[in-house]
């Protein structure tokens, strides 16, 4: 079965964002619509919280699994998951000689993270509109109140 980079990154993201529901809110309040709130979101997690993608490092670290990622379990992922190594050339996170050189040298985390790289915004879009910003702003905490616009949250999408 194909590990699903998709749904690894979704999960990353939740467990990110109720850790940092204040900072989510900071930025849904000064987002002017839905595109720009994902925008911010995307910005700071590349700021913040490389980890989720393993861009800074070269390799990922950041699991809501109860395990380790390491080498063997990022070559298990690209190996299920080539057509999204070969997405991620065509958005030009990598070259197909920068993938060629990484398969000779058995960088299986540099491939693993150019995947997270290039599948984090559809993530972050996916669990926006599926209503992950909602359970951030209708959440328990009383710092995690809503205080944008009415307008902003109209313009966001049915999953807000």
């Amino acid at each position: 079965m194909a590990y699903d980079y998709l749904e690894a990154v979704r999960d990353d993201l939740a467990l990110i964002a109720k850790d940092n529901a204040d900072d989510f809110i900071g930025m849904y309040d000064a987002a002017q619509d839905g595109a720009d709130f994902e925008s911010r979101v995307i910005e700071w997690l590349y700021a913040s919280h490389s980890d989720i993608t393993g861009a800074e490092s070269g390799g990922y670290t950041y699991s809501t699994q109860d395990f380790t990622w390491g080498t063997e379990d990022a070559k298990d992922a690209v190996l299920s998951n080539l057509d999204l190594l070969d997405d991620a050339v065509g958005s030009g996170l990598a070259t197909t000689d920068d993938i060629g050189l990484w398969l000779l040298d058995q960088r299986w985390e540099e491939m693993d993270s150019a995947i997270r790289v290039d599948i984090l915004p559809q993530a972050v879009h996916e669990w926006t509109v599926d209503g992950g910003l909602r359970q951030i702003l209708d959440s328990d905490t009383p710092s995690a109140a809503p205080t944008a616009p009415t307008a902003v949250a109209d313009t966001q999408g049915a999953g807000i």
